[in-house]
């Protein structure tokens, strides 16, 4: 049995970027509080560690972590409770001790306002659709 795969590499003025290229990428959240693109056009993911958005912004290279948008959704929302929190998205971005793995998926340990909650549930299924589209996108940088 034989396959073609096609492997897209990242160049930039016609050479392969190197991981040293992509450490100075310039790091930039890429949705606003809507979760609207922000930038011009998305080139794909690379996998460096964990997997980053490659994106351009006025003509420049741009990069977001997707390593959130990919913890959202092992959150299992229906063992979710509610309790006081300023902002469900700042709240996760500042808490380390707020996932706890249990039984191979992720679980929140807090308790959130039933608006919050209600918040969570809409960006779980935007981020899904979202990563969901990044299939086959994946882009490759020479080591």
């Amino acid at each position: 049995m034989t396959a073609t795969v096609t492997i897209q590499l990242v160049t930039v003025d016609g050479k392969r970027m190197t991981k040293a290229v992509f450490n100075q990428i310039q790091e930039e959240n890429s949705f606003n509080s809507k979760f609207e693109f922000s930038g011009d056009s998305i080139l794909g993911y690379v996998v460096s560690n964990y997997k980053w958005l490659l994106w351009i912004k006025n003509g420049e290279l741009r990069k977001t972590s997707l390593e959130f948008f990919q913890r959202i959704q092992e959150i299992d929302v229906n063992i979710c409770r509610v309790y006081e929190v300023e902002d469900i998205f700042d709240y996760l971005k500042k808490q380390k001790d707020h996932f706890k793995s249990e039984k191979g998926y992720m679980v929140a340990k807090r308790y959130y306002p039933a608006s919050e909650l209600k918040k969570l549930i809409s960006f779980k299924k935007v981020s899904k659709e979202f990563l969901d589209k990044l299939i086959g996108n994946q882009l490759y940088i020479a080591i």
